[in-house]
């Protein structure tokens, strides 16, 4: 009887370890295809969000696109304009159309800084671009006018207006690269801890 009685507690235990058994098994049968599951979810909410991020810089670019249009179109209008006013006129319209042209490369320089103290570094660069667009533009025009002084002091106008631009892009730059360092340096510390998880 005492055999038989050890010999139904070894297969009662091994019946229970088998069990055991079957039930880690399954649990990582499970957790290997949860993983899995979710590392296509993972892939597939990237590559969203990529195809998102492609999308919104085509349309930035487009809006840029038809902003330069727009400017280029309003120009020639301006200048077929001219064409029938008197020399006086003429120069007015030059003139006035030179300070425009200066307003909105500060406007554009001002949000080129702003972009760049935030870190949005590609906005700052895109912003700052126009901003020298818009200054060179406004320094051919002062070129063209008969006033010396008033041509002199657009075009010096215009040529700080190009250089704080400048400077706006440097900024963005600077900062983009400092944040590439910290996350270069958040990136290490991760992998040092994981290496030393490893180890131990």
């Amino acid at each position: 009887r005492l055999e038989s009685a050890d010999l139904q507690a070894a297969v009662a235990q091994a019946e229970a370890a088998e069990q055991k058994r079957l039930t880690e098994e399954t649990l990582r049968t499970k957790i290997s295809a949860l993983e899995s599951e979710s590392q296509k979810h993972k892939s597939a909410i990237d590559a969203a969000l990529n195809q998102e991020r492609q999308y919104i810089e085509q349309i930035k670019a487009l809006r840029g696109k038809l902003a330069d249009t727009q400017s280029t179109t309003q120009d020639k209008l301006r200048e077929l304009r001219r064409k029938g006013m008197s020399e006086e006129n003429q120069q007015a319209d030059l003139a006035a159309q030179a300070q425009e042209k200066q307003q909105r490369a500060a406007e554009l320089t001002a949000a080129a800084e702003q972009s760049a103290v935030q870190g949005r570094s590609k906005d700052a660069e895109k912003l700052a671009q126009l901003a020298q667009r818009e200054a060179e533009s406004a320094s051919a025009l002062a070129e063209r006018l008969q006033n010396n002084a008033q041509a002199y002091q657009l075009v010096a106008d215009s040529g700080q207006l190009i250089e704080r631009a400048i400077q706006a892009e440097i900024s963005a730059n600077t900062v983009a690269a400092q944040q590439a360092a910290k996350k270069a340096d958040s990136e290490q510390a991760a992998y040092q801890q994981t290496i030393a998880l490893i180890a131990e």
